[in-house]
């Protein structure tokens, strides 16, 4: 249900209510698709693919990656505040 409140994929919420609602399983492309995940690997690739993009992550601009991590940390908080008490307004400076 977390996921439900934060499903953005390219079809939107159109489907998402009757996902949820049937509790029907989707398919790997249909998950894709939504924004579930970004790519499907084969079972037997799985490993390597996962080592390598930990490796390119690993090797790449530490500080970038570092201000990434914490930009995206922040956007989800503001999110879940946003979306946990829609009514409050805005905080203004003193």
């Amino acid at each position: 249900m977390g996921r439900a409140r934060s499903c953005r994929g390219s079809s939107g919420n159109r489907g998402l209510p009757q996902l949820l609602y049937t509790g029907r399983f989707m398919s790997a492309e249909e998950g894709e698709r939504w924004g579930f995940f970004s790519r499907i690997v084969a079972p037997d690739e799985v490993l390597d693919q996962a080592e390598g993009l930990a490796r390119e992550i690993a090797e790449g601009p530490t500080f970038a990656n570092t201000m990434t991590k914490r930009m995206l940390a922040m956007e989800w908080r503001c999110r879940l505040r946003r979306r946990s008490n829609p009514r409050r307004s805005p905080r203004r400076s003193a």
